[in-house]
């Protein structure tokens, strides 16, 4: 068998010509042509596969978040109606849902700090948001930590009750729901300038937190304690107030100090 083109020599089952690369049949070419289509088939498929596993990711992604903010969300309410009632679902679920409780209120403390000094008269002060949100925020938050982290310690260590962290940050968490909203409503009060509201929704938060501490320590110190709870809880305030007068000079640098620097 020789090639018509050139005149090579070519064995038997050759498709192509060695030496000019002439193609030998017309079954070759078709051969090769949907061999090379059955690739790019097999190339489609796959990625159609991966594209479908992305998007299936992604959607369950959605669904979970969905999930776990309408859980939230019927855990807000119901902690708004009966914030007294000590959590029933589960632990770490309530847990979970505690500690996004405290940032969210961090969270909007800071705005509305931002706003009050940051918006409101900026046309005075200027400050800036690194200047008014971000220690706002990250204070309260570790104020709250600190809050939970005495509770803990009072309750585990003086009263001798046979509790967790999480006890103490799911029961914590639910008593805040109410300083949440009213921290959303005095950020709310800063941005339309109704300051007379601004200043009392601020300081009923405040007083917010200090009866929602003694809640929680009432709530969980037990019945077995042979201790006296009113010297427990006057140990948790003293832990708070140190750290609030370790830290003041700090936040009045940097929440005050671009009123008068």
């Amino acid at each position: 068998m020789v090639c018509k083109a050139c005149g090579a020599t070519l064995s038997a089952g050759d498709a192509f010509c060695s030496q000019c690369n002439q193609v030998v049949s017309e079954g070759a070419t078709i051969g090769n042509n949907q061999a090379m289509n059955n690739e790019q088939q097999r190339q489609v498929a796959s990625e159609n596969a991966s594209t479908a596993e992305v998007v299936k990711q992604k959607n369950e992604t959605i669904e979970k978040a969905s999930a776990a903010s309408k859980s939230y969300w019927n855990y807000l309410l119901s902690s708004l109606m009966k914030p007294s009632d000590s959590p029933v679902a589960k632990q770490k679920e309530t847990a979970v849902f505690g500690a996004v409780t405290i940032v969210l209120l961090a969270l909007f403390f800071g705005l509305s700090i931002y706003i009050q000094f940051g918006i409101a008269i900026s046309e005075f002060l200027q400050m800036s948001f690194s200047e008014t949100f971000i220690p706002g925020f990250f204070y309260l938050l570790v104020m709250l930590s600190v809050v939970v982290g005495a509770l803990f310690l009072g309750l585990k260590l003086f009263m001798q009750v046979n509790i967790t962290f999480l006890d103490v940050l799911s029961s914590y968490g639910k008593q805040l729901t109410v300083p949440l909203l009213l921290m959303v409503g005095a950020a709310v009060m800063s941005l339309i300038r109704v300051q007379f509201i601004y200043s009392l929704l601020v300081s009923v938060t405040i007083v917010s937190f200090v009866g929602s501490t003694a809640l929680v320590f009432y709530a969980l110190k037990g019945k077995s304690s042979k201790r006296d709870p009113f010297y427990g809880l006057l140990g948790v305030y003293a832990v708070i107030l140190l750290v609030i007068g370790l830290t003041s000079d700090w936040v009045f640098s940097q929440l005050f100090g671009g009123l008068f620097f």
